[in-house]
């Protein structure tokens, strides 16, 4: 008789009648719940941490570990080790490691939390919130994660929980070296049929972030590409990509077409990576997600989003914030209005369509540059005497 280990059989998780089970449920109520911001699609929570309160953190799956702002930590006193060197997306960075933190989600206390620290306050500049630290897949592969992106709801369930599945559709993901990794289908430059492997990355803004060997050995972009020259900024500082369109875009049973999409091209070594690129939140962003990766399962379900269009920036202008709140240019790409209209990087955007830059946030910014609607774009730009006006039109 072939002897079965029944301890493997209560932790595995197996769907019945559209419920996750995972041996006899203890616990339907969730352990936290919390809602987001939601600019540019991330997810930035409130928490506290060892008592400390108005923290915000970043669920990114694309880290493998908990990161905790070396300012944060310093600020609380923490006890911390060594410094350690590591070579990161956009350089090296150094580090320290505190264990045993208290987290406290929406006055729900998790005891136990471990954190490497790390400068990570200066992406602030770039999204136009407060990011203190980030929970990565050391956090979540913990509990079932369900992030519901149309109510901007953040859920921490139990593993042993049931979740109701109906209308959701099921797609594996695998942990390799604590990175989640899903199968998608697209369309290279030829019209072949081309399968990916992605990493699931929360905290990365574009819709798909190729990596350079990936697009160049599956000929995703060929001559007639229009492809656009671009910044990045990563951990460990900056990056140069590229930002182009693919033809087709296939996950689980979930097709999207001309899907603007990015690839990064120098990051330090980090662009010549085995796998495909990164999954990121401008296709996350269209479902509903619970996410099992102690099962190496997750599971989606199309939200209000899923038909909307891929939508580029029009202007060529990248602003961000600089240390003290003021709008600023960060980059202008070749090419576009911005370019042939003399504005430099640097230069201080006072404001856009007769509204003050200060009554703005880099989103809402954001959308103002992308929206098709936008016809033209008229800035306001600090001048050594007076303000300078600026008006982009034929945008792209």
């Amino acid at each position: 008789m072939k002897t079965i280990n029944t301890t493997i059989i209560l932790v595995l998780a197996i769907c019945i009648n559209g419920m996750i089970y995972a041996s006899s449920p203890k616990n339907e109520n969730p352990i936290a719940s919390t809602y987001f911001i939601n600019d540019f699609h991330l997810i930035s929570i409130p928490v506290s941490l060892n008592g400390h309160d108005s923290l915000f953190f970043i669920i990114d799956t694309g880290f493998d570990v908990n990161v905790l702002d070396e300012n944060v930590a310093n600020a609380l006193g923490l006890n911390l080790s060594e410094k350690i060197s590591q070579d990161q997306p956009g350089g090296t960075i150094e580090f320290a490691l505190v264990n045993n933190l208290e987290l406290e989600i929406n006055q729900v206390k998790i005891q136990n939390e471990n954190f490497i620290v790390t400068p990570i306050s200066q992406m602030a500049n770039i999204v136009g919130f407060p990011i203190h630290g980030i929970l990565g897949i050391d956090f979540l592969s913990k509990y079932l994660i369900e992030i519901d992106y149309e109510s901007a709801q953040f859920i921490v369930h139990s593993l042993d929980s049931k979740i109701e599945l109906k209308g959701f559709s099921e797609l594996p993901v695998s942990l390799a070296e604590g990175e989640p990794f899903i199968y998608c289908d697209l369309q290279n430059s030829k019209g072949e049929p081309i399968k990916g492997k992605f990493k699931m990355d929360t905290g990365g803004i574009d819709a798909i972030g190729f990596n350079k060997n990936f697009i160049e050995n599956n000929y995703i972009i060929d001559d007639n590409s229009k492809v656009q020259y671009k910044k990045g900024v990563a951990v460990g500082g900056e990056t140069l990509g590229i930002e182009f369109r693919i033809k087709e875009l296939s996950i689980a049973n979930f097709e999207f077409e001309n899907v603007l999409v990015g690839a990064t091209m120098e990051s330090g070594g980090f662009e010549n990576r085995a796998d495909a690129g990164t999954l990121g939140a401008e296709i996350l962003c269209r479902f509903h997600w619970i996410l099992d990766f102690s099962n190496s399962m997750s599971y989606l379900k199309p939200n209000k989003n899923i038909g909307a269009e891929f939508e580029s920036d029009r202007s060529g202008l990248w602003i961000i914030e600089n240390d003290e709140g003021e709008k600023i240019i960060f980059q202008i790409l070749a090419n576009t209005p911005a370019a042939q209209s003399g504005l430099e990087s640097g230069q201080v955007v006072k404001q856009i369509n007769g509204t003050n830059t200060n009554e703005l946030s880099l989103f809402q910014i954001w959308e103002i540059l992308r929206n098709p609607s936008t016809k033209s774009v008229i800035l306001v730009i600090e001048g050594s005497n007076e303000p300078i006006e600026i008006v982009l039109t034929q945008l792209i």
